[in-house]
């Protein structure tokens, strides 16, 4: 969850340096898919900004998450 929230905030961090020289966002995406990513808030954030989510966002996803699995967590 934490790239999914820092990885357009923080690329330094997610990235190979490779990928942060470029900044080309979704590089790894064929071109044809390009087009069809949304790019409206909460997917508009830039280097330097702060991310989408916070840490208690972030642990209430995961927690929510981990309810769709049919194991039991012990």
């Amino acid at each position: 969850m934490r790239f999914y929230a820092e990885r357009d905030t923080e690329p330094q961090k997610w990235l190979p340096a490779r990928r942060r020289r470029s900044m080309l966002k979704f590089d790894d995406l064929p071109p044809e898919y390009v087009a069809n990513l949304d790019r409206q808030a909460p997917f508009d954030r830039h280097p330097g900004e702060p991310p989408a989510m916070g840490e208690d966002d972030i642990q209430d996803i995961v927690v929510f998450l981990q309810t769709l699995s049919d194991v039991i967590n012990r």
